[in-house]
C-alpha cells in the first residue's frame, strides 16, 4: 500500500467561503476510483513538543494499492482540477510518500 500525505499552508487571508471549497476540493479527491481510503483534516491539539510539525493548516490521506495506482491518480481530472482550482489558495505544499509493503 502507498500511502500518500500532503500538507497545505494556505493564506492566511482566505475567508470562510474559500475555506469551504478547499475542504470540499479535499473531499472530491477521496471519491477517485484508485484511492481506497483517504480523510483530511487540520492539525491535531497533541501536546506541543520539539519533534511535532503542526504549522499547516490542512494534511490529506490517501491510500493506494500501489505506486501505479498512486501515479494515475496524478493524472486524474479530478486531481488536475483540485490543483487547478486551489493552488492560488496555498503558500507551500509539501507530500510525503510511503510504502508499507517494504518490511
Amino acid at each position: 500500500m502507498i500511502y500518500h500525505t500532503a500538507y497545505f499552508w494556505l493564506k492566511p487571508n482566505l475567508n470562510k467561503e474559500e475555506l469551504l471549497n478547499f475542504e470540499k476540493g479535499l473531499q472530491s479527491l477521496q471519491g477517485i476510483s484508485l484511492v481506497k481510503d483517504g480523510n483530511y483534516g487540520s492539525p491535531a491539539a497533541t501536546l506541543k513538543r520539539s519533534v511535532i510539525e503542526d504549522s499547516y493548516s490542512y494534511a490529506n490521506l490517501l491510500v493506494f494499492d500501489g505506486v501505479e495506482d498512486q501515479d494515475k491518480y496524478q493524472d486524474d481530472p479530478v486531481h488536475v482540477a483540485f490543483v487547478e482550482r486551489h493552488q492560488d489558495k496555498w503558500d507551500r505544499v509539501q507530500v510525503f510518500d510511503f510504502d508499507t509493503s517494504c518490511h
